[in-house]
């Protein structure tokens, strides 16, 4: 049985909530993510028709494209369309999770999708985001340095601007004791381990 975090995780694995514009608010909207999901229901905008669907279908999850929550509620009572959403979902233990901007903005996200779908070509960002560099920071057996950064360069890493194959190494020492259930790549079991180590990023 799957909890609705790890539904959640694998998500957020694939359209990090990271590429969100900043006015948006993507992720959980409303629920307790440690409940056992019992189904997923996906839906563009989160309705009160929308929610009695995921509970006649038994689904405790719902992730909608546009969140139903974009600022701050002062109530939640039934004056509006978005109060009575919240008070349905927590009365059904309803999970509700929003994929918007981030799943717009994701390599392979929806822009991509429907860029495919028209048959579009050499497809580029019109207003590419600022401020999505990200740093990866390892520690690599000196010897095995050059093969982890080919892999890292091949998989899209170490691109900054027109540059390509991008990273700063720095030599050191890493120290580690494998304990029983390890499966060591240098070292052996109970022995403490001195490695010549870069640290690569």
């Amino acid at each position: 049985m799957t909890p609705i975090y790890k539904v959640w995780e694998a998500l957020t694995e694939k359209l990090p909530t990271a590429l969100q514009e900043s006015y948006d608010n993507c992720g959980l909207q409303v629920g307790d993510p440690s409940q056992i999901a019992t189904g997923v229901l996906c839906c563009v905008d989160i309705t009160e028709a929308v929610l009695q669907e995921a509970i006649a279908k038994g689904c405790n999850m719902i992730i909608a494209h546009h969140p139903l929550l974009f600022k701050g509620l002062k109530q939640i009572g039934t004056s509006s369309y978005i109060e009575r959403c919240v008070c349905l979902a927590i009365r059904h233990d309803l999970t509700i999770y929003a994929a918007h901007t981030n799943a717009d903005n994701a390599d392979g996200g929806l822009n991509y999708l429907l860029a495919e779908e028209l048959g579009l070509q050499a497809v580029t960002a019109l207003a590419p985001m600022s401020d999505t560099l990200m740093e990866l920071v390892t520690f690599v057996p000196a010897k095995k340095l050059n093969q982890v950064a080919e892999a890292l360069w091949t998989a899209g890493a170490g691109t900054i601007g027109a540059y390509d194959s991008c990273s700063y190494r720095s030599s050191g020492q890493g120290t580690f004791r494998a304990l029983d259930g390890a499966h060591p790549f240098v070292g052996e079991i109970g022995q403490l381990h001195v490695e010549p180590e870069e640290r690569l990023s």
